[in-house]
C-alpha cells in the first residue's frame, strides 16, 4: 500500500470521500489522478503532497496534515542530491528569506 492509499483510507474513515473527490478537492488534481496512481502502484509527487497537507490544514484535519508533513520530511532526508556544503548554503538562504519576510508571515521551509 502506498502512502497516498493509506492517507486516503484514513480520510475515508473520518468522512466518505470518493476517489474522484479526493483527486479534485484534496489533491488539487484531475478527477482520475488518484485512481491512476493506484492502478500504476505509484505514489504522488512531493508537490501534490504539499497541496494535500495544505488541504488538510484548511479543513482542520491536523493529524492527517502532520502525517503528510512527516512523509515529506522522510522523503527529503532520503534524497542524496545535495552535499553537506550545499545544504548549509541553502539553510542560510532560507533563514535569510524568513528573516526578511518575517513581517509578512511568508516563512519558507526547506526539506532536505
Amino acid at each position: 500500500m502506498t502512502f497516498m492509499e493509506s492517507i486516503y483510507t484514513e480520510l475515508n474513515n473520518i468522512q466518505q470521500v470518493s476517489t474522484d473527490e479526493f483527486s479534485l478537492r484534496w489533491l488539487g488534481q484531475s478527477r482520475s489522478y488518484f485512481s491512476s496512481l493506484r492502478a500504476r502502484d505509484i505514489d504522488a509527487s512531493n508537490t501534490v503532497l504539499m497541496k494535500l497537507m495544505h488541504s488538510f490544514v484548511e479543513h482542520k484535519q491536523d493529524r492527517l496534515a502532520k502525517q503528510v508533513a512527516k512523509e515529506l520530511a522522510s522523503r527529503a532526508s532520503k534524497t542524496g542530491f545535495c552535499s553537506t556544503a550545499s545544504k548549509k548554503i541553502l539553510r542560510h538562504a532560507v533563514a535569510l528569506h524568513n528573516k526578511q519576510t518575517a513581517a509578512t508571515d511568508t516563512d519558507f521551509v526547506l526539506l532536505m
